[in-house]
């Protein structure tokens, strides 16, 4: 059949250029960070079930909250590995800074929970909140950077 190379070239084609249609931002963003950020939140919403059923002095507890922060913290250290656009590089960065912020605060909590130190979990408990809605600015903005990629 003579078509055959010619039907076989277009179908080559085509799917050459379905893949053209994605902006390296969407690229980075869909197939680099996305992930990462969804296993990033399932172990936020782990470190966040561990701290509903936590006891204070109890240091096994505090170990359980401990490595549930540590996996968080392997995940952040992983999106700091990642090579973001050029043009987005600058609102990557902030990102990364915030969630090494929500890390750093999310590890001090242990020492008051291991020690039934309620006023100084209390004041932990806030900044990381605080820290919290940190990565969510730092995240829109970077949203918004690579839709501009």
């Amino acid at each position: 059949m003579r078509s055959t190379p010619w039907v076989a070239g277009a179908l080559l084609l085509a799917l050459l250029l379905a893949g053209c249609g994605r902006s390296e931002g969407e690229e980075f963003r869909e197939d680099s960070l996305r992930p990462l950020q969804q296993r990033l939140e399932r172990e936020r919403a782990r470190v966040a079930a561990t701290l509903r059923v936590v006891r204070q002095r109890r240091a096994s507890d505090a170990r359980a909250l401990s490595e549930d922060v540590e996996a968080l913290a392997a995940t952040v250290r992983r999106i700091d590995g990642l090579v973001p656009p050029r043009d987005a590089q600058e609102a990557f960065d902030e990102y990364v800074r915030a969630l090494r912020g929500l890390v750093a605060q999310l590890r001090r909590l242990a020492p008051p929970l291991r020690r039934g130190d309620g006023g100084a979990l209390s004041t932990v408990a806030r900044r990381v909140e605080d820290a919290t809605g940190v990565v969510q600015q730092r995240a829109s903005g970077l949203e918004r950077a690579l839709v501009d990629v």
